[in-house]
């Protein structure tokens, strides 16, 4: 006979609610106390990233790529200069753009930068901010539409002929590690990561293996999965002669700041990061190089 929720309850094969403790406290749980954002925040008048204008502003769309692994044989952009409301298009193959990693880690080995998590942390630029190339489907290739409306630049991007040469790809962990496997990050050896983290060892594994009565080994996969932000990485940039000033989407605005000014190579006191109200974090936005389109927008 099944049990009550009570009478479980009663037997004490569960605790229900938080456990209750003896020590007062002046402002945990106590009603009145209130958040110092939360009357902003409550009442839309908190200002994001994305809510950020300037005089003159203009919007940047990236194209990217529809395909897993391809390559950009020929790119036709005619057609979107020729939209109103379209101020510039950076290409892929301009002199000024070609191989530059400004502020974009991409597929490649992470160089980390201020490992301590209570200073924050970031991976040094490996990509390329507009590649000939992708290596995976999504990643920002070809063009950068600069124009008068957010609108403008999408149609912008619409409006570009590209021609593509799909090449092999590999979607299956246990495939990738074959050797005839194709590579999938620019200059490596094979798909193997690193990984990001330590090995810890407590006593003689290896004795502990012999002496074991049972040994069960197995493999364990995982579904891609990332958070849902509220708010999507933003970036809006200003040059004021040699000074230049960033709202960025980002936790750790001084990360951002030395990044920059080793990619640049401008002094830091000539840059200043303005990190605005956070829509969404996670601990995402603490890598300000994970946000290529950073480096497109300066």
């Amino acid at each position: 006979m099944e049990k009550t929720y009570q009478e479980i309850r009663q037997d004490g094969a569960f605790v229900v609610g938080a456990d209750k403790t003896d020590t007062e406290f002046r402002s945990i749980g106590q009603r009145g106390v209130l958040r110092h954002d939360g009357y902003e925040k409550a009442s839309g008048k908190a200002i994001y990233t994305r809510d950020i204008q300037i005089p003159g502003m203009l919007y940047a769309r990236v194209m990217r790529s529809p395909y897993a692994h391809a390559r950009i044989l020929n790119m036709e952009t005619r057609g979107a200069e020729a939209l109103p409301g379209v101020r510039s298009i950076l290409r892929y193959d301009d002199p000024l753009i070609q191989g530059r990693t400004l502020n974009g880690s991409v597929m490649g080995t992470r160089e980390m930068v201020g490992g301590d998590f209570a200073d924050g942390f970031g991976s040094k630029p490996v990509g390329t901010i507009l590649a000939q190339e992708a290596f995976f489907e999504g990643q920002a290739v070809g063009a950068v539409v600069v124009a008068d409306t957010e609108d403008i630049a999408i149609e912008g991007l619409r409006l570009i002929a590209v021609e593509w040469e799909q090449l092999p790809f590999v979607l299956d962990q246990e495939e990738a590690l074959k050797p005839d496997a194709p590579i999938l990050r620019p200059g490596a050896q094979d798909n193997r990561l690193n990984p990001f983290g330590a090995l810890i060892e407590h006593g003689d594994v290896e004795k502990g293996f012999e002496e074991a009565d049972t040994i069960i080994e197995f493999r364990a996969r995982r579904h891609a999965h990332l958070w849902a932000g509220a708010e999507m990485p933003s970036t809006v940039v200003r040059w004021s002669g040699e000074n230049l000033d960033l709202w960025v989407h980002v936790q750790h605005p001084y990360l951002a700041k030395r990044f920059l000014g080793e990619q640049l190579d401008i002094p830091m006191n000539r840059i200043s990061v303005h990190s605005p109200y956070q829509g969404c974090s996670f601990g995402e936005r603490c890598n300000p190089s994970d946000f290529s389109v950073n480096g497109m927008n300066v």
